[in-house]
């Protein structure tokens, strides 16, 4: 078993806690058990042993106890996959050899404190040459836990991956690891962040590619400034943001996913956003949104607007979206709507009044049958 380089032992029924055995095989290099019940704590004495470990996977346990800081000690361990257990305590503090990792993924656990940032030290030192460590790190995942500080914390963490040589997540990565790893991601939703975002470039993130800080208690307006022109997917639903949809966010080509609902944002949703024509999802739920529904995007996907105050007749172009065929959530205050819908699987329509003023709503089903939707 000492020689043994793969364990998998990943979607069946075990119990117990980690065995001490299993620090005993130096020579393992992939390490899955994950979707089991397996409980107890990770051996922070033991595991700096396994040091050839390039991927540990021990997600879908109950494993609690904090996470140790001997993870440092491996130096080849590129995947740090622990979500879904019951982990307590602080996220240990980040030294340079963290960065190396290509994935940190610690969702969906009970971690409290601030997000920790690298030692200046360190990173200097890496930066001088005087250590040969390759920032890789290109995805981080901490969402669901109980972290808080605030957006100058989080500012604080970021610019000191930002200061790293190499490091994926930013603009110093050669152009050939950029290309090996393309994506970059930031997933702190559903913690209990604060603050407001400083809307300037001089804090941009320019090489995150995926941004959810989703269901926090940020405020200050869209920090539009401090994204990615390579970004692709960002989610800042369920804060205090407020002021208008920013209509720079068309300067994107390759924003596919776009959530800013149940926040404070007003103002009308900008026409501009027919230009994207990478969007596929847009989110703009339970704001304070006026106006009228601009035409969007044929490739559009799903539409969720409901509990808004947008008002006038819906556009007679989404009749024609087939790619809009999933869902379509919109809210309504318009009395004379008639449209053909005849591709759409769910139909969502929440009301301000009443709803008998809804009296020519029709709706065409797939055999070809006209149906009234609100019978008088």
């Amino acid at each position: 078993a000492r020689e043994m380089t793969h364990l998998d032992m990943s979607d069946n029924k075990f119990t117990g806690t980690l065995p001490d055995e299993l620090y005993d095989m130096s020579a393992l290099r992939f390490l899955d058990l994950s979707s089991n019940t397996i409980a107890g704590t990770i051996s922070g004495s033991f595991i700096g042993q396994l040091n050839r470990l390039i991927r540990i996977d021990l997600r879908h346990n109950h494993i609690k106890g904090t996470v140790p800081p001997e993870f440092d000690e491996l130096t080849g361990l590129d995947f740090l996959l622990l979500d879904y257990n019951r982990l307590t305590g602080r996220i240990p503090s980040w030294t340079a050899r963290w960065l190396t990792r290509q994935e940190i993924s610690i969702s969906y656990n009970f971690l409290t404190g601030s997000i920790p940032c690298c030692e200046e030290t360190e990173l200097s030192q890496a930066n001088n040459g005087s250590t040969s460590l390759e920032m890789r790190l290109r995805k981080i995942n901490l969402a669901h836990n109980q972290l808080t500080g605030t957006v100058a914390d989080l500012i604080s963490a970021m610019s000191s991956l930002r200061k790293s040589p190499n490091n994926i997540l930013w603009d110093r990565a050669p152009a050939a690891h950029y290309d090996s790893f393309s994506t970059g991601e930031l997933n702190l939703g559903s913690n209990r962040l604060s603050g407001t975002f400083p809307n300037i470039a001089e804090y941009s993130w320019p090489k995150i590619q995926k941004i959810d800080l989703s269901d926090n208690g940020l405020s200050g307006t869209v920090p539009v400034k401090m994204m990615s022109e390579n970004l692709e997917s960002i989610d800042f639903s369920g804060n205090n943001l407020i002021g208008g949809i920013p209509v720079d966010l068309i300067h994107f080509p390759e924003l596919a996913f776009v959530s800013l609902g149940n926040n404070d944002l007003f103002g009308g949703i900008p026409p501009q956003f027919s230009q994207m024509t990478s969007l596929r999802k847009l989110e703009l739920d339970n704001c304070k949104l006026n106006g009228t529904l601009p035409t969007l995007n044929e490739k559009l996907e799903i539409l969720h607007a409901a509990n808004n105050d947008l008002t006038g007749i819906l556009p007679t172009k989404l009749g024609t979206m087939t790619a809009l065929s999933k869902y379509l959530y919109i809210r309504c205050s318009s009395s004379r709507v008639f449209i053909l819908l005849h591709h759409f699987q769910y139909l969502f329509f929440s009301f301000r009044g009443d709803r008998s003023a809804f009296k020519s709503f029709h709706w065409h089903d797939p055999v070809g049958t006209w149906r009234t939707l609100f019978p008088q």
